[in-house]
């Protein structure tokens, strides 16, 4: 239990203010529920674009500690990746892993774009997508699979590294045209073969954020961190007060709504800001909701 409970104080801490959604990431990275036995999970997250798909993808491997290796799916869809056998998304958890098979075998793997498979999407993709499909059954069942070695050592010269999935994560993301997905049926529904359909274990489904959510993101402490940090390596000091961030929120939600809003804004007036000062010879400065009013100029 208090396993959970920390789980999900990781999760609200990092940015994940769903309830739900947080007791589903929660059973997902749990490691003392036997109910999923030795194999991997795979969690679906559907929802339109910019309603958080990646973010939360990206919460989940901040607060888990593991790596994640992230796959454009069209690519898969078109020619393979890189124009190999689709187990070549491996090798790139692998490479993020910096060639350690320990820390790659509790890896995730991020396909974003995951709709973009789906056997009904093009008619000219339907083989090759449902061949797609079709490759991600052994991995998500737990299987090992022979990478080739990017550096073979004195102390490790085999030429194949094998990386067994069992402890992986898998994470599906895609809009799905706005259709929610929620449980195999939907995603069969949606050209997915029921093989694969019913090997996923969970199933998200985001709205787009409503302006308390963007709130909150606009207090996001990470954002504000990277920016001072990177003022301070130009020799710069800056503040924000409350007032910049309230409002920061308020032209997000009026610029389109979702949680690319915030991040748009955000970088183009604080970063274009400093650089600013910085030509101009300041070597300080407070944000405030004046510097998000804008003009045509």
């Amino acid at each position: 239990m208090s396993c959970l409970i920390s789980i999900n104080k990781k999760l609200m801490k990092n940015g994940s203010n769903i309830d739900k959604v947080n007791r589903i990431l929660s059973i997902l990275l749990s490691e003392d529920i036997e109910t999923f036995g030795y194999k991997p999970k795979c969690l679906l997250i559907s929802g339109a674009s910019g309603s958080g798909k990646t973010r939360l993808a990206n919460i989940l491997k901040q607060v888990s500690f593991r790596v994640m290796s992230t796959i454009d799916s069209k690519e898969l869809s078109e020619v393979g990746y890189s124009g190999k056998d689709p187990y070549s998304i491996f090798e790139k958890l692998l490479y993020v892993s910096g060639g350690d098979c320990k820390v790659a075998t509790k890896g995730i793997i991020h396909l974003d774009e995951f709709d973009k498979l789906s056997a009904s999407f093009s008619v000219e993709k339907d083989v090759n997508g449902i061949g797609i499909q079709q490759s991600l059954l052994k991995p998500l069942d737990g299987v090992e699979i022979g990478i080739t070695n990017p550096n073979p050592s004195r102390i490790n010269p085999n030429p194949i590294l094998n990386l067994n999935t069992n402890n992986m994560i898998f994470v599906f993301t895609g809009s799905f045209n706005g259709k929610k997905m929620s449980c195999p049926k939907n995603l069969i529904d949606s050209g997915f073969i029921p093989e694969l359909a019913n090997r996923v274990d969970f199933f998200i489904h985001l709205k787009e954020p409503n302006e308390n959510e963007l709130f909150k993101m606009a207090n996001d402490d990470e954002l504000y961190e990277k920016a001072v940090r990177f003022a301070e390596s130009k020799g710069m000091n800056i503040s924000f007060d409350d007032s910049f961030k309230s409002l920061l929120a308020r032209e997000a939600f009026k610029l389109g709504g979702h949680y690319r809003s915030v991040s748009y804004l955000f970088n183009n007036i604080v970063y274009d800001k400093i650089v600013e000062m910085i030509i101009i010879g300041n070597s300080s400065h407070e944000f405030s909701k004046h510097d998000l009013v804008f003009s045509d100029d």
